[in-house]
């Protein structure tokens, strides 16, 4: 039970767990009362907060393995997490201080809903998301060139780290780009939703992101351990041969 291995599952399986949680609290409970609407809320938005801290996790580490675990990289990415994990941790908890719980009836809906008057702020969390992915990638497209101009054979790895770096970070900006368009509508219930949204695809993004990368690695050893074993037979009937002809 390696690190990477970790938190694979907890990218796989977290999400999960609170979708699960946070429709229970915002489309199934009715009548709940305002503290302990607060505190699933609060409670739901803390590992929202943590999921984007996982999804974070894996880019890094697949950065940080294509340079070796060189203490360069490890120093530039350690950087970018510090700074991840600071500001959206200030800004999220700022954001969930300030949230209220409106009565039951008010929005339209009988189940948990809240609003805040703060919501200008929480469009950092969306930018450092963004801001902080184009570190890793730059590191990993850095590598991806020089490996290219060097060796243009068995480039296959590193390809496929490349592409799936920039197409995750596409969706992680259109996400966000998004998300920062549904802040400013009037309905809270909205506001609430697809922040959680969100996470869980990044989450998604980054198991795919595992799971390509591995079944790319298990194809490209295959036609080399074909080869392998045709090689070594072929020696073998040669070699039964000439004992024959003897």
């Amino acid at each position: 039970m390696s690190f990477a291995k970790m938190v694979f599952i907890a990218n796989r399986y977290i999400p999960l767990i609170n979708v699960s949680f946070a429709i229970y609290t915002f489309f199934l409970a009715e009548e709940v009362s305002p503290k302990v609407c607060y505190n699933e809320y609060v409670a739901s938005a803390s590992i929202g907060l943590f999921q984007l801290q996982l999804a974070y996790a894996v880019i890094c580490l697949r950065a940080c393995a294509v340079w070796n675990f060189a203490w360069t990289a490890k120093g530039i990415l350690l950087v970018s997490i510090v700074a991840n994990v600071s500001s959206q941790g200030y800004v999220g908890g700022k954001f969930l201080a300030s949230k209220m719980v409106l009565n039951p009836g008010v929005s339209g809906t009988k189940h948990c809903v809240t609003s805040t008057f703060a919501d200008a702020s929480v469009w950092v969390v969306f930018l450092t998301v963004v801001l902080v992915d184009l570190v890793p990638l730059t590191l990993l497209l850095m590598k991806s060139f020089q490996h290219f101009r060097s060796s243009p054979l068995n480039t296959s790895l590193l390809a496929v780290m490349a592409r799936d770096g920039i197409a995750y970070f596409l969706i992680v900006f259109a996400l966000s780009l998004a998300n920062l368009f549904v802040i400013v509508i009037p309905n809270p219930l909205f506001k609430n939703t697809f922040v959680f949204s969100q996470t869980s695809f990044q989450n998604a993004l980054c198991v795919r992101l595992l799971l390509h990368l591995r079944t790319v690695n298990e194809e490209s050893e295959s036609p080399m351990e074909t080869i392998s074993s045709l090689h070594q037979d072929v020696n073998v009937r040669a070699g039964d041969s000439t004992i024959s002809a003897a």
